[in-house]
C-alpha cells in the first residue's frame, strides 16, 4: 500500500497511523510534556512526507534525517518549528514512530542490520555462558571482562593452545600501559580467568593461568571510605526527599544505610522477595548466595509508601524508573547515582571517591564496629564470604590504632 499524499493515498489512513502510535506513548506512562513532543513531532514528519510526496511505506532512517534537517527551514503550513530542534528531541521520537509502523507492517523497508555482537567470537560466548550459569557470575561482572579479552584474542588468535607463557605476559603488560590506572587491575583478572576456563575445557596446558603477572598491591592497605553516623541520618531525613521520585529514593537509601545493600542488590531486588508475615528480605547476592534479612521499621515503612505510588509496569522488578517507559533500573550506576543526588541534597560531601552505595555499605560496617559489634556479625549482615574481607573494618577507629601503634625507629613519636 503507498501512502504517497499526491498519488491519492487516504490522509486520514496516514494519520491514524499516527494517533495510534501517540496512544502508545500515553499508556506507557510518559508525562504530558513528552506526549506533547511526541505528537508535535509525528504530527509534522506525517504531513511533511506527504508534501514532498514520500510514499508513508518507503519511510526509513534516511528520510527521518532529512526530516531533521528540514525544520531549519520549516515551510509547512502552520506549523510553527519550537526552539528545541536538536537531534535527539526530534529524531528520537521519530525513529520510535518508524519502528512502530515496521512492526504494524505498514512500511517495507528493512530495519538497520543489527549491531555486530561484542562476544562475537564463539569461544568468548561458551565462556560467557559458562561463567553466568556455572559461575554464578552476573551479566555487569562478565562485560567487565568483554574488552580485555576481545583485546587477548585479537592480537593471540581465538585458540589458547597456541598461547605461550611468554605471549601471555607480553601481552598483559602492553595492554596495562594503553589503560587508566583504574581499569588496570580488570586486564589481568580477565585474562586469568579466561586462561583457566580454557584449562578446565581441555583447551590449554594446565599451570598457564600462573605465567600471567598480577598487579602489586598490600591486602588491606587502604582504609574504607565511610559518612559519620551524623552525616547517614541527616541523609535518610525524610525532609530531603520530595514527590514520586523521593519516596523510591528515600527507600533505596534507606536499604543501603540500614542492610548494607550493595547496589546490585538493589536493582535485583524483586517484588517476591519481600516477606511481609516475617518481616523479611530475601538477598540473591555474588554467587547466586541466597540470604533472608531481617526489615527494620523504618525500611518496611520506606518500602510500602513507595509500593504504594509504584508506576504500574509488567516488571517484577521492585525498583523503577521514575519516568516513562517505567522499567527496572539498569544497573548499579543508577542506584549510586540516586545517593549522590542525595547527598548533594543533604549538603553532605561524598567520601573521597565513594559518592554511592558502597559509601554507605562502608557505613553501616563502621557503625556496627564502634557500637561493640563483632566483626563476626558484620560479616554476617554483610554477606562477606570470608572473615578476611570484613577484617577491613578494623582498622576504622582511628584513635584507638594511634594508641597501639609502635614508633617507627627513623620518625620521632608523634
Amino acid at each position: 500500500m503507498s501512502f504517497d499524499g499526491s498519488s491519492g493515498a487516504d490522509p486520514a489512513r496516514v494519520r491514524e497511523y499516527a494517533e495510534r502510535f501517540v496512544r502508545t506513548v500515553v499508556d506507557a506512562g510518559y508525562r504530558p510534556k513528552s506526549v506533547a513532543q511526541y505528537r508535535w513531532v509525528v504530527n509534522h514528519l506525517v504531513q511533511w512526507i506527504m508534501v514532498v510526496h514520500i510514499a508513508l511505506d518507503r519511510l526509513d532512517e534516511a528520510i527521518v534525517e532529512r526530516f531533521r534537517e528540514h525544520l531549519s527551514v520549516c515551510w509547512c503550513p502552520g506549523r510553527r518549528v519550537p526552539v528545541r530542534t536538536h537531534h535527539s528531541w526530534v529524531v528520537g521520537p521519530a525513529l520510535r514512530f518508524l519502528a512502530f509502523l515496521r512492526a504494524e507492517r505498514a512500511v517495507t523497508t528493512a530495519a538497520p542490520p543489527p549491531r555486530p555482537d561484542p562476544w562475537a567470537y564463539p569461544i568468548l560466548a561458551e565462556f560467557r555462558l559458562w561463567m553466568l550459569r556455572h559461575r554464578g557470575v552476573k551479566e555487569v561482572s562478565v562485560e567487565r571482562h568483554r574488552l580485555p579479552l576481545l583485546s587477548l584474542l585479537r592480537k593471540l588468535g581465538d585458540d589458547p593452545g597456541r598461547y605461550t607463557a611468554e605471549a601471555l605476559r607480553k601481552f598483559v603488560t602492553e595492554d596495562l600501559l594503553s589503560r587508566p590506572v583504574g581499569r588496570a587491575k580488570g586486564v589481568p583478572d580477565a585474562v586469568r580467568m579466561f586462561i583457566r576456563w580454557a584449562v578446565i575445557m581441555g583447551r590449554c596446558p594446565a599451570g598457564l593461568e600462573r605465567a600471567v603477572p598480577t598487579i602489586a598491591q598490600w591486602r588491606s592497605a587502604a582504609l574504607p571510605h565511610y559518612l559519620s553516623e551524623a552525616d547517614v541520618e541527616a541523609l535518610v531525613a525524610p525532609s530531603h526527599f520530595k514527590k514520586r521520585a523521593g519516596v523510591r529514593d528515600r527507600a533505596i537509601i534507606l536499604l543501603l544505610a540500614r542492610l548494607g545493600f550493595r547496589a546490585g542488590d538493589i536493582s535485583h531486588l524483586r517484588l517476591d522477595d519481600i516477606d511481609w508475615q516475617r518481616a523479611t528480605l530475601r538477598v540473591i547476592g555474588k554467587g547466586r548466595r541466597e540470604t533472608s534479612l531481617p526489615l527494620p521499621q523504618d525500611v518496611g515503612d520506606a518500602l510500602l509508601a513507595y509500593l504504594k505510588q509504584r508506576p504500574l509496569s509488567s516488571s517484577d522488578r521492585v525498583f523503577l524508573r521514575t519516568v516513562a517507559p517505567f522499567g527496572p533500573l539498569q544497573d548499579s550506576i543508577s542506584v549510586s547515582c540516586v545517593v549522590a543526588r542525595a547527598m548533594v541534597r543533604a549538603g553532605i560531601r561524598p567520601p573521597a571517591r565513594y559518592g554511592g552505595a558502597r559509601a554507605l555499605r562502608h557505613s553501616l560496617a563502621t557503625a556496627m564496629l564502634r557500637q561493640g559489634a563483632s566483626l563476626q556479625d558484620v560479616g554476617q549482615l554483610l554477606r562477606h564470604r570470608s572473615i578476611d574481607t570484613t577484617a577491613i573494618y578494623a582498622k576504622v577507629d582511628i584513635e584507638r590504632l594511634r594508641q597501639v601503634a609502635l614508633p617507627w625507629p627513623e620518625v620521632p613519636t608523634c
